[in-house]
């Protein structure tokens, strides 16, 4: 597969970003960004930077040129965690126990950290 695609979905997997919410945020068009995220196309540059601006993450590490990833390495706990519950649809009650800590202390590293 293309390092571009890969690394689009890996920045959506990150970011909870789905394919519609990406096309409502370029403005590029759901046939195309298919197309990207599949590794049937490379998008052209002007793509790529509005891709890399809509998940929050540098341009040539879009693109699969080594280097960070700038925001995505900072992406905060808080918000992994959120996306992590969303995907396996537990309760911040239910990851509490899983892990052997509190409802409150989840909450407070969606908030806080």
């Amino acid at each position: 597969m293309e390092p571009t695609a890969k690394r689009i979905k890996m920045a959506m997997d990150l970011r909870g970003v789905r394919q519609s919410d990406l096309v409502e945020k370029t403005k590029i068009s759901k046939g195309a960004l298919s197309s990207y995220i599949t590794g049937r196309y490379v998008p052209k540059q002007n793509n790529i930077y509005l891709i890399a601006k809509a998940l929050n993450v540098s341009e040539l590490w879009l693109m699969g040129l080594d280097g960070p990833a700038e925001h995505i390495e900072s992406f905060n706990i808080g918000n992994r965690i959120r996306i992590l519950r969303k995907k396996n649809e537990i309760t911040q009650t239910e990851l509490a126990k899983k892990i052997g800590s509190t409802k409150q202390n989840i909450y407070l590293s969606l908030i806080h950290i």
